[in-house]
């Protein structure tokens, strides 16, 4: 049965090339179509051949391509209505003809290339997630593959009825309806987004659209052509041939690659409906968007005011390809040039002269920069879209050394913003530069730590997403689907493995690093210096009967806790000296002395303090007791009920701080803010169970004093 089967490739091969070469192609001399039954088409070197860098590989003429301009050139096949949708909706109009000359068979110009191609009966050749099975879909669940499979095919069905109802309407078609099919339409659908060729191929010609890659070509014998991600060759459009070109010498009996451009597994699969085995384009999609963080639109509002053009479209680019390096050698292995006007097209090779074996030559052109190949019809990550006005999809690589490098930099400064506290919103109208972040500097802010916790936190979903599912696997693939699905899965969850581990990293340094930048509960409740520890713990236990951290945090009064001892540290050196002069023999850590000074520049003190001047006129902080609505704001009641504790405290303890006459809603208003600003939640998982458990603690910026 295999050897049946291969000799009806050959056959087909003998006729795909006989009717190219018949129809104004040219293919050079030493490339031959070659088949099996595992690749199915492709091209080949002959034996005893070889192909030398900047050689022709073959010529398609425009005549010969298929797209939506073969509609607009039927006259009286299509109706008006049709063609004046389908100048705005190219794709589909290009599906549907297809659909047509499938149906017509030997009656189309293009039935020996259709006739090629895998069939809508040959569902196995037909590997893209539109045809799994439901034991094939069991490998992509909880993956972004999975929600991109739904959204296209939602999207396909709303086209292909909206096709149909227009044919309805045109009499002339309405008898043979019934052929046009779903299965047909998925199956031309499907055929453009794997085969496709940029509209850009015939910019020479009037296209539908000023977009011309929105445009979607089929280039006959060009697509036998598979991809290899290191391949070097140029896509020359000419005025009247669209021409191939190797940029490397090519052996007898190797295969000739094209290279689609560095495209991950997800989208290799999508589209194609294979992967490539340790693809170093590899990526995970992730959205961002306002029903997460009411902060997005907000935060990319205030960047472009304050940074304008530099932050977002200079990093363009690195959102395409997450600073992939795609294993080429050169810094374009994908070349597209075209011809200028009046240029003459590639000369018809004489086959006797042995020079032309080598190298198929064609005439210098200008060059331009190089695009996406296939990308019109393609969209690997439709099923991230949850709002086209609220959504942007940002691609994670795996980092280098630096974690922060698994991020684009467009992601990074959105996210800088979106974690970013007023004091920091406040420091970036004056200095935007303050909120860039640097993957290669290790130097680290309360904004870089929030940002690293909040990609925690997010990919942590987003990996117990994926895995939840694995229990439903078989042990292993059972199909060439179910094969390239697991390799796509694994990458996913090992890119999101490595990402959160880095960053876990990252953070584990600020949290326990000798001159650490993180108070914890532990800091604050058994390291404290003796003559400050002592009341305080007293105060604690007093208040919660416990003066352990675990069960501080299980009964969710850290916030508490946090807020009594920085405005307990505020008072114990405030009493000591009204310009803090004791710090510099503070008997706590030299970061904590820091941080009170850097908590004098930044935030205005509080009521009651006003001898500790406020160095910074632009400071985060402001007091007012009401909210903008006049109504008290959520600190007031926190305060309230903070200062009953305190008072009670005083009761006990007569003698103590908390008697003081400063302690007032106020100063307890002032530092519980001040916690909620510069405070984190530090992400860490158990390892038992895999459930996340977030401690909140405060980070303790470094900056010179004043």
């Amino acid at each position: 049965m295999v050897s049946t089967r291969v000799d009806e490739l050959d056959g087909r091969a003998d006729t795909i090339r006989e009717w190219f070469l018949k129809n104004g192609g040219r293919i050079n001399p030493a490339v031959e179509i070659a088949a099996d039954a595992s690749t199915g088409y492709y091209l080949r070197v002959r034996k005893g051949y070889h192909i030398l860098a900047d050689s022709s590989i073959l010529s398609c003429p425009h005549s010969l391509t298929l797209s939506v301009l073969n509609m607009h050139q039927d006259e009286q096949q299509w109706p008006e209505k049709f063609k004046l949708r389908w100048e705005h909706a190219p794709e589909m109009g290009t599906r549907f003809f297809l659909m047509e000359q499938y149906l017509r068979r030997e009656d189309s110009l293009w039935w020996p290339y259709i006739q090629m191609l895998p069939q809508p009966s040959e569902k196995e050749s037909l590997r893209t997630p539109m045809w799994y099975e439901e034991d094939d879909c069991a490998w992509i669940h909880g993956t972004n593959l999975g929600g991109s499979r739904h959204t296209r095919e939602t999207s396909w069905r709303k086209e292909y009825e909206e096709g149909i109802a227009l044919l309805k309407r045109a009499t002339s078609r309405a008898t043979n309806l019934h052929s046009y099919d779903w299965t047909l339409y998925k199956w031309a659908a499907t055929m453009l987004t794997s085969r496709c060729f940029p509209g850009s191929a015939l910019a020479s010609r009037q296209l539908p659209k000023d977009d011309f890659d929105a445009c979607p070509v089929l280039i006959p014998v060009f697509d036998l052509a598979n991809h290899n991600p290191s391949a070097k060759v140029t896509w020359e459009w000419g005025v009247s041939h669209c021409n191939f070109i190797t940029d490397e010498r090519i052996e007898g009996g190797e295969q000739i690659w094209n290279n689609y451009g560095p495209k991950g597994n997800e989208e290799l699969i999508m589209g194609y409906g294979f992967s490539i085995f340790r693809n170093v384009a590899d990526k995970f999609g992730l959205a961002l968007s306002t029903s997460e963080s009411s902060n997005f639109v907000a935060a990319k509002k205030v960047q472009e005011e304050m940074l304008g053009q530099q932050s977002s479209s200079s990093h363009v680019a690195d959102d395409v390809v997450s600073g992939q390096d795609t294993g080429a050698t050169d810094d374009h292995p994908i070349m597209i040039r075209r011809y200028e006007d009046g240029k003459a097209e590639p000369k018809a090779f004489d086959v006797t002269a042995s020079s032309d074996l080598d190298r198929f030559q064609s005439p210098t052109s200008k060059l331009e920069s190089p695009t996406d190949p296939n990308s019109p019809a393609i969209n690997a990550n439709d099923g991230l879209e949850m709002s086209k006005l609220q959504t942007k999809i940002f691609y994670l690589c795996l980092p280098d050394k630096a974690p922060f490098s698994a991020c684009s930099q467009e992601m990074l400064d959105i996210l800088s913003f979106m974690v970013a506290n007023n004091r920091e919103l406040l420091e970036a109208r004056a200095n935007p530069a303050c909120l860039w972040i640097d993957a290669d500097d290790s130097r680290m802010t309360h904004n870089k730590v929030r940002v690293a916790c909040q990609l925690i936190m997010v990919l942590q979903l987003q990996y117990a997403n994926i895995t939840k599912y694995n229990i439903q696997l078989p042990a292993w693939p059972r199909n060439e689907r179910q094969f390239h699905a697991a390799r796509y899965r694994r990458s996913q969850v090992h890119i999101l493995q490595t990402v959160i581990t880095s960053l876990l990293g990252l953070l584990h340094d600020v949290v326990f690093k000798e001159g650490q930048s993180a108070v914890k509960l532990e800091d604050i409740l058994l390291e404290s210096p003796m003559l400050f520890i002592a009341p305080f713990r007293a105060a604690i236990h007093h208040c919660l009967r416990t003066r352990k951290p675990s069960k501080i945090r299980s009964s969710g009064q850290e916030h508490f806790v946090y807020t009594l001892w920085l405005c307990t540290l505020w008072l114990f050196y405030g009493n000591e000296g009204a310009d803090f002069s004791t710090l510099s023999n503070s008997p706590f850590h030299n970061s904590i002395r820091d941080w009170i000074l850097f908590l004098r520049i930044h935030y205005c003190p509080p009521p009651g303090w006003q001898h500790v001047h406020c160095v910074d006129v632009t400071c985060s902080l402001r007091w007012r007791n009401t909210t903008d609505n006049g109504s008290e704001g959520e600190d007031v009641a926190v305060a309230n009920s903070y200062l009953e504790i305190v008072q009670a405290v005083a009761l006990n303890s007569p003698k103590s701080l908390y008697s003081d006459s400063k302690w007032t809603v106020d100063f307890l208003r002032w530092g519980y803010n001040v916690v909620m600003q510069e405070s984190f939640m530090y992400p860490s998982v158990d390892d038992t169970d895999g459930d996340a458990h977030d401690e909140f603690m405060l980070f303790v910026e470094k900056t010179a004093e004043p």
